[in-house]
């Protein structure tokens, strides 16, 4: 054979396999650490005492069962071309529809009927979130097979994300299939709550120039206000979780540890009602000032 292909063949897998072996043995380090400063800070500091709690729970026990090659698992996690082209094809989709009900006054018909301006807004509600869900769907399984077709065969989703090597820190137990579902889960937040805000600009400016030129200065402002940031509202960081839970990152809620992707999926999801209660709320001035439909 070639030995100089054979060596660096066998020395990388050296080192996957030790640090593989060596998991166990830096997981109860971290863990013993952790307990000791609980022990420690129990009686002096109750928020570090629950945050290094926390990061006790979340190490405690670990062990890497099974090997899998996960350059290709690492790839997918790492593919994220297609999010631009998520915002496109939700830009179009929500035009077809919004705009079409002004140019043809459908708002106005609507009105017309006992509550039909709430049926209207929760019926459009819907149909967002549904939307959104298949948008995600669908570039999430065009993602897998671009990655297919240019790396190989996808493997080892049922082993825990922390055997990979760029999550060995994850503070997530969780399997890759689950962490797969989970991503999937933040990304249609993601996509709802930028869906709503063009949803409510629109119904503001009913213009369709207007609306797709605010909205996409929406974005932007969004996207560079969340960039590097640790705030509570981060629509980038649901795009991006698997590099925001490569480490163990904790924030304080009200005197209590939270892990930081929980707190951006609480964040989400609070953005996601109020701006639905907005909605609702503009329609119900819009109907107090009396729109009739007109025909």
């Amino acid at each position: 054979g070639y030995i100089i292909g054979d060596y660096n063949l066998f020395s990388d897998l050296y080192t996957e396999f030790n640090e593989i072996f060596e998991y166990s043995e830096y997981t109860k380090s971290i863990c013993d650490k952790s307990k000791e400063n609980v022990l420690m800070l129990k009686e002096t500091d109750l928020y570090e005492a629950r945050k290094y709690s926390l990061i006790y729970n979340s190490y405690k026990g670990r062990r890497i069962e099974s090997y899998y090659d996960d350059n290709v698992i690492q790839a997918y996690f790492s593919y994220d071309y297609s999010t631009l082209f998520m915002f496109l094809i939700m830009l179009v989709g929500l035009g077809s529809s919004l705009f079409l009900d002004n140019d043809n006054k459908m708002k106005g018909i609507l009105g017309c009927v006992p509550y039909g301006r709430l049926k209207m807004i929760f019926t459009k509600i819907f149909a967002i979130i549904v939307y959104c869900v298949a948008i995600v769907g669908v570039f999430s399984a065009i993602d897998i097979l671009i990655i297919q077709c240019r790396y190989g065969f996808i493997d080892g989703w049922g082993m825990k994300l922390y055997s990979i090597g760029e999550y060995r820190d994850t503070p997530l137990n969780c399997t890759v299939l689950e962490f797969f579902v989970m991503w999937f889960m933040y990304r249609v937040m993601a996509m709802v709550l930028f869906a709503l805000i063009t949803y409510i600009i629109n119904y503001i400016f009913e213009k369709e120039i207007k609306t797709i030129v605010y909205s996409i200065g929406v974005y932007i402002i969004a996207i560079i206000a969340c960039i590097n940031t640790k705030v509570w509202i981060n629509p980038v960081a649901m795009f991006n979780l698997q590099e925001l839970i490569k480490s163990c990152t904790i924030r304080g809620v009200a005197g209590m540890p939270f892990f930081y992707h929980e707190i951006v999926m609480a964040g989400g999801i609070v953005s996601i009602v109020f701006l639905i209660i907005c909605c609702v709320i503009l329609s119900v001035i819009e109907g107090k000032r009396g729109m009739v439909c007109k025909l």
